[in-house]
């Protein structure tokens, strides 16, 4: 660029020279021209005017040409440096944008990343709670179990009030720890065949009288249910636990718990519906008959409605039982759809 600007200006500087030079001369030798009688009228100064006009004309057209054509190319290297310029400037906006993209990509890492702590607190939770949870729960099955382990009634140790009532002779069969329930249902059993009264309402009476035997048991294992079912954890957990409890069931205690949770004087029937939500006589041993149900490990015979009340019915269906998948007693509760 620098050497078209000196050439241009080398070229502009001859031409001046040359036309001083010529109109230097033409007035140097004007008393020439007129001792020649040249241009002596008018019209002859005008052929001298086109002539000066025929000169300088076509070297003011090229000077201007040189000067168009110097800024056609001064346009050019200005639309270069502005097309360098925006390709500077797309260049640094696409800089900006893989910028802008890797600060997002951050961004979502971090939320990703934030969301994964949480996440993980929220787990850490959850185990503490059920950490909680467990060491209360096995404390009480613990002290469920010792509370099997001490029981010991006897039939001939009931007060005397019970055989005067019914009138029974003693008799002594004696078992301990979990078979202490025989003895209870072999007084059932006793006091069922010497008067006329229903095994529900004989126990219920010995519950009232005698609730010092089997009462801490009951009252214990509602404890538990209760714990498990107002705790904090899942509901599919509440069901592992409660089937845990239920597992720990032998069949004498099944029966027992069918008679013990029928009446709802003691607790308003909150014990009962315990058992229907958590199906916890699923494996109980029942044969059903026409009008009563035969508890098949303690030989007692209860009636139809008893173990209809172990249902949970709604718009004349049932929803839910205490027998659970019981293929006994699915089959035989004829007298309602199930939904």
């Amino acid at each position: 660029m620098r050497f078209e600007f000196t050439s241009i200006t080398v070229i502009l500087v001859l031409i001046l020279l040359c036309a001083f030079l010529f109109v230097g001369q033409f007035n140097f030798n004007i008393e020439f021209i007129k001792e020649l009688n040249f241009a002596k009228s008018i019209s002859d100064w005008g052929a001298t005017g086109d002539f000066f006009g025929g000169i300088l004309n076509p070297i003011i057209a090229f000077c201007s040409l040189l000067f168009l054509i110097r800024t056609l190319r001064q346009n050019n290297i200005a639309l270069k440096q502005s097309e360098h310029s925006l390709e500077q400037g797309k260049k640094a906006i696409e800089q900006n944008v893989l910028a802008l993209e890797i600060s997002n990509n951050e961004l979502k890492l971090t939320r990703e990343e934030s969301a994964k702590s949480a996440s993980s607190l929220k787990e850490q939770e959850r185990i503490l709670k059920i950490q909680r949870f467990e060491n209360t729960f096995f404390n009480l099955v613990s002290l469920h179990n010792e509370i099997i382990d001490n029981l010991d009634f006897k039939i001939n140790e009931a007060d005397d009030h019970w055989y005067e009532h019914f009138q029974l002779k003693e008799n002594t069969p004696f078992f301990i720890k979990r078979n202490s329930f025989r003895n209870l249902f072999s007084l059932i059993i006793n006091t069922s065949n010497s008067i006329y009264m229903t095994p529900e309402d004989i126990y219920n009476y010995f519950n009232k009288k005698e609730n010092h035997n089997f009462g801490h048991y009951s009252r214990n294992l509602f404890q538990i249910i209760k714990y498990i079912d107002n705790s904090e954890i899942k509901i599919d957990e509440k069901k592992q636990y409660s089937n845990f409890i239920r597992a720990q069931f032998s069949s004498v205690e099944l029966d027992f718990l069918f008679l013990n949770c029928i009446d709802k004087d003691i607790d308003n029937g909150e014990f009962r519906d315990y058992m229907i939500k958590y199906q916890m006589l699923e494996h109980i041993g029942i044969e059903y008959g026409e009008n009563e149900c035969l508890l098949t490990t303690s030989g007692i015979y209860v009636s139809t409605e008893s173990v209809q009340k172990y249902c949970k019915v709604e718009n004349g269906g049932i929803v839910n039982t205490a027998f659970g998948n019981n293929p006994v007693i699915s089959t035989h509760l004829g007298e309602y759809e199930f939904q």
